[in-house]
C-alpha cells in the first residue's frame, strides 16, 4: 500500500484541499456545543417554570360578568335598609 487509498472514489489528497473537509476535532467540539446548547435551552425552560408568575390568571368574559352580578347583588344587599326598628 504504497499509493494512499481511495474511499467513495476520492482521493484523500484532495479531501485537504476542500472547504467542506472538517478535522475530527472540530467535530468532536461542534457535538458538545450543541449538546451545551440544549442543556442550557432545558434549564432554562425548568426555572422559567419554578419562577413566580408574573401576570395575573385569565378571566374568561362569562366570568367576570358572573363575579360583576354577585358584586352588584352585595352591594345591594349592603345598601337596604336593616330592621332595626323591629
Amino acid at each position: 500500500m504504497t499509493e494512499p487509498e481511495q474511499v467513495h472514489g476520492h482521493d484523500p489528497a484532495d479531501s485537504v484541499l476542500c472547504a467542506t473537509a472538517v478535522p475530527a476535532e472540530y467535530t468532536a467540539m461542534n457535538r458538545q456545543k450543541k449538546l451545551q446548547q440544549l442543556f442550557k435551552a432545558k434549564a432554562k425552560k425548568a426555572s422559567a417554570k419554578l419562577a413566580p408568575k408574573n401576570r395575573n390568571t385569565y378571566v374568561s368574559k362569562a366570568d367576570r360578568l358572573k363575579l360583576a352580578q354577585v358584586n352588584e347583588l352585595e352591594n345591594v344587599v349592603a345598601a337596604s335598609p336593616t330592621s332595626e326598628f323591629i
